[in-house]
């Protein structure tokens, strides 16, 4: 008696893992939308190309986009890349960090001095163990222009003018 009952587990264990198998491989794709056991979910590939083409910026972005991509490669790129950290923070985002530009250009400028009265640059110091050197010779426009190409490269919206 005790083996037919044995044999009845094994049997419906063994439907339940046949079925189960069954639905695992029901796994549709089809416009993005992937079907599982009953559910729906939406799922979408970016690409890894700017969120605005170079063709939509005007003339003026254009060069504002080549002149940060220059002073980026020459200064930031040993350290920073846009969205993995490096020696220092990924850069994407960077600006929605900080209270205002002002202060992330002064940052960028002068770190050991802002780190002594910014709370956000102390959290730096303490995540990455050492000081980014100063940038002082940089103006505030050619830090502008590096901000605007990081943005542009990490996909962020940047204001077109028409």
């Amino acid at each position: 008696m005790e083996t037919k009952n044995i044999g009845i587990y094994i049997l419906i264990f063994t439907t339940g893992i046949i079925i189960i198998s069954s639905l695992v491989e029901m796994i549709k794709i089809e416009n993005n939308t992937m079907r599982y056991c009953g559910t729906v979910s939406y799922s979408e590939t970016i690409d890894k190309e700017p969120f605005i083409k170079k063709d939509s910026l005007n003339s003026e972005q254009q060069e504002i986009v080549a002149l940060g991509k220059e002073l980026f490669e020459e200064n930031c790129n040993p350290c920073h890349s846009m969205n993995q950290k490096v020696v220092g923070p990924a850069l994407a985002g960077v600006d929605n960090r900080w209270e205002n530009e002002e202060q992330l250009i002064q940052f960028i400028k002068y770190p050991e001095e802002t780190m002594q009265k910014n709370e956000y640059a102390k959290s730096l110091y303490d995540e990455y163990g050492q000081i980014m050197p100063n940038h002082d010779f940089f103006d505030d426009e050619q830090i502008k222009a590096i901000l605007f190409y990081v943005k542009y490269m990490s996909g962020e919206k940047v204001y077109v003018e028409l």
